[in-house]
Parts: structure tokens; C-alpha cells; sequence
């Protein structure tokens, strides 16, 4: 169970009063988004460690790169996102609560459930969003995704449930380079903090299972996006939060029952 120190707590302020006024002042984030990425960046600091804030930044970072390029292109098409770039409060919800929900998992104890466990799934909730987000920013800018439940259909850029090779290699790739990021800034933590990572080999054996899924969790978007998302049951926002959840539920009884 984490119990915040005063390291914790002043680097968890700073990142994320850092946070907010840097994602604003770039346009990252609009106002209201800010406040709820801040929000949220505090809530886990406090919770599981400054250093699950400093994972959030980086995903945030990269997020917002990927999102920037080629921007003219989409929005030449229509499938910007917001008015240069910029994500709304509930885009940032439906990308985070998860990672908060699981970071918040750090304050209570969970009979039979390994310490290095929370660890893994919030780094494959991170995956999951940064899987989803290359491959939807990134592959939108190819000329011939299919749907994913008809490959044999051609459809346009942007579309929901919409598939590329391009998308697909880049939901991959956000993947491997989250969960790797994420594993280096947990084990730089520990050191940094003095502390030797007795579940170490535990946590690296898990990482192959944490990119898997965070690419999965693309393809579990993809789906409910062609299904659930065109037939006006669920929003795009709904749909990140749904495979963000599923994905991270099976790796959770996955881990529980291979440790």
C-alpha cells in the first residue's frame, strides 16, 4: 500500500502545475481539459508516486506530437481534432480515468495480488490510449483503410472502425514505446528513490503482455468504432474508454493468474 512522502507530494505538485500551465500556454489541452489532465495528474501522484505522473507527461507529450503532425492534411479532409490540435475535458477522461482508477489501486490491498501488478496494468492503460491515438492520428493520413469488420470494403480516412497497415504498424510501435518508456521510468524511480525492485523480473517478463494488449486494445476500438460507434450507440470518447477498460480488465485476471 503507497503512503505519499514529501517528495511524492511536491514533485507530484510540480509536474502537475507544470502540466497545466505548459499544455495550456502549447495548446495542448483546451482550458477545461487542462484542469481535468491536472486533476487527474494529482490524484495519482498521491496515490501510486510522482513518477506515474511523469509517465502521464510523456504519453500526454507524445500524444499531442503525434495529433500535430500532419495536421493541415486532416484538417484538410475534416477529421482534425480540435482547433489546432487541442483535446477537450472529455477526451482526457475517457483516455485517463482509467490509469487514475488503477493508480488509486496503490492505496488499498488486494488479497493475492502481486505489488509490481498495478504497475503493469497502468502502463498497459497507457499503451492502450497511446496505440489508439497513433493509429488513428497517424493512419488517417493513409488512402486505402478498410473496415475492420469488412476488409474486403474500402472506406474513407477517418471513418469509424476504419484500418490501415500504416495505422496498424503505428498502433504497434506507440505501444512498444510506451510500455518500454514506462518500464525505464519505473526502474529509474526506484533507484532514484534508493529502493531495489524486488519484483523486477516479474514486471519485465510482463512487458510483452503489456504491448500486446495495448495493440489489441486498438483493435477492440476498431471494432466497437465500426459496430457499436456507426450505429450511434456509443461516441468516439465512449469507445476509448470501453477498450481502455476491457484491455486493461483481461490483463489484470490475465496477471493475477500467471503470478
Amino acid at each position: 500500500m503507497h503512503t505519499p512522502d514529501t517528495v511524492d507530494i511536491l514533485v507530484t505538485l510540480s509536474l502537475s502545475g507544470g502540466l497545466a500551465s505548459a499544455a495550456y500556454w502549447k495548446g495542448v489541452l483546451d482550458m477545461k481539459g487542462t484542469l481535468t489532465a491536472s486533476a487527474m495528474g494529482i490524484v495519482i501522484g498521491l496515490s501510486a508516486g510522482w513518477e506515474y505522473v511523469l509517465l502521464l507527461i510523456l504519453y500526454l507529450v507524445s500524444s499531442f506530437a503525434v495529433t500535430r503532425y500532419g495536421y493541415a492534411a486532416k484538417q484538410a479532409v475534416g477529421v482534425a481534432e480540435g482547433k489546432k490540435g487541442e483535446r477537450g475535458w472529455r477526451s482526457v477522461l475517457a483516455n485517463g480515468i482509467v490509469p487514475t482508477f488503477v493508480a488509486m489501486m496503490h492505496l488499498v490491498e488486494i488479497p493475492g495480488m502481486e505489488p509490481w501488478i498495478p504497475s503493469v496494468l497502468f502502463i498497459t492503460a497507457i499503451a492502450a490510449a497511446a496505440a489508439d491515438t497513433a493509429a488513428s492520428e497517424l493512419g488517417v493520413l493513409t488512402r486505402d483503410p478498410v473496415l475492420i469488420t469488412r476488409p474486403s470494403l474500402r472506406v474513407e480516412p477517418g471513418t469509424n472502425g476504419g484500418i490501415s497497415m500504416r495505422g496498424q504498424a503505428f498502433a504497434l510501435a506507440a505501444s512498444a514505446y510506451t510500455v518500454t518508456m514506462g518500464a525505464g521510468v519505473f526502474i529509474l524511480a526506484d533507484s532514484f528513490n534508493g529502493l531495489e525492485l524486488a519484483s523486477q523480473e516479474q514486471l519485465l517478463w510482463a512487458l510483452p503482455l503489456a504491448i500486446a494488449m495495448g495493440f489489441i486494445s486498438c483493435q477492440i476500438d476498431s471494432i466497437l468504432g465500426a459496430t457499436l460507434e456507426n450505429r450511434g450507440y456509443l461516441g468516439k470518447n465512449g469507445v476509448n474508454l470501453a477498450s481502455i477498460s476491457i484491455t486493461t480488465l483481461v490483463t489484470f485476471l490475465i496477471l493475477m493468474l500467471l503470478s
